[in-house]
């Protein structure tokens, strides 16, 4: 099989791109410096698209803390350059598209660099959603949402038919991180569908999307803890989020996963211990057994952190822990700091 750079000698081998990226991914979990980071992904955005990608979710993590137009016109920017890059390389067009409908393709023939390229297209669509999603107002951007995720949907499909059907990979780091990609995007799939009001979700299956919560619960867990790489440590921290806040406020009961959630948190604070990430994670889980003394001790001192783009969501623990204690002088105080330098509704905080 031939190498990816000889079929796209501007692009680095595969194997390096997924390796490159994620030491300065997991160097800025550690660092909790996301400016840095996005510093250092930015020499080889050209030259990868892995580098492209935790680009735009860097500046998609920003935009969504701040909701200012500058912000988001930039994560915009950033996705535009993902797709125009994951274009270039990955084989597609209507011709190509017709012959899948007859034939499914030979991806042993394909480069991995071409199969990854078509794993981050499809994540691009969805990361073009969530954008879209944020500054909606009107009708029009809904339908640009859900023509958006339907075309994700549509892409992801043939990224599961690639895992299905691809025996032969150039490394088995460019293996395990797509399975780990595809696995992780379709337990959210199924999670999120299966989340769904019922009524609602009776329409979303007649037009053929349909969503198990085991599956997607399935899938998660075996992207998450069976498997290595970046995609992995992004499904081990949607898990944490979906125990903490999914679970926790969407009134599904958190009692018997929280001893799973707290040793996977205190396994990645073994690895990154001054991690604001799994540091606001213990915090939470405190707040959810019921220590909140505990827990506002423990987000009083991730304040004292030099770097303040994670200070919006410590405040706004600080926040709810001292609403649950009735404390309203100091829920004030905090929901107003959330309020302040943030373009989000002041419904968010109220």
């Amino acid at each position: 099989m031939s190498d990816d750079s000889n079929n796209n000698p501007k692009h680095m081998p595969i194997e390096e791109s997924i390796l490159s990226a994620q030491k300065i991914y997991l160097d800025t979990i550690q660092t909790n410096d996301i400016c840095k980071g996005l510093a250092e992904l930015e020499p080889h955005v050209s030259k990868s698209i892995y580098h492209s990608f935790l680009k735009c979710v860097g500046l998609i993590i920003i935009a969504f803390s701040s909701m200012s137009k500058e912000d988001i016109d930039k994560a915009h920017e950033s996705l535009t350059v993902l797709a125009k890059q994951t274009n270039k390389i990955r084989k597609h067009g209507i011709l190509i598209s017709a012959l899948k409908i007859v034939k499914t393709p030979n991806y042993n023939k394909y480069t991995d660099l071409e199969l990854h390229a078509e794993l981050l297209h499809t994540f691009y669509l969805s990361m073009s959603a969530l954008i879209c999603g944020m500054e909606t107002h009107n009708i029009y951007g809904l339908i640009k949402v859900a023509y958006r995720l339907q075309k994700f949907i549509k892409n992801f499909k043939g990224c599961r038919v690639i895992l299905k059907k691809r025996k032969q990979w150039e490394n088995e780091t460019s293996r395990q991180n797509f399975e780990a990609g595809v696995r992780f995007a379709n337990g959210l799939k199924n999670l999120a569908i299966s989340q769904i009001p019922p009524k609602i979700l009776r329409i979303i299956n007649i037009l053929g999307y349909k969503g198990q919560e085991s599956v997607g619960l399935e899938e998660l867990n075996k992207a998450a803890f069976e498997l290595p790489g970046m995609n992995a440590r992004f499904a081990r921290t949607f898990f944490i989020v979906y125990w903490l806040y999914g679970k926790s406020h969407g009134g599904l009961g958190l009692n018997k996963d929280m001893k799973h959630c707290e040793e996977v948190i205190r396994k990645e604070l073994g690895e990154h211990p001054k991690s604001i990430v799994y540091l606001g994670a213990l915090a939470k889980l405190e707040q959810v057994k019921g220590n909140l003394d505990t827990s506002i001790a423990m987000n009083e001192e991730l304040l004292k952190n030099e770097y303040t783009a994670f200070h919006k969501a410590v405040h706004f623990e600080l926040m709810f822990s001292h609403a649950l204690k009735s404390d309203w002088d100091a829920c004030i105080k905090y929901a107003e700091l959330v309020r302040k330098g943030t373009e989000h509704s002041p419904t968010y905080t109220t």
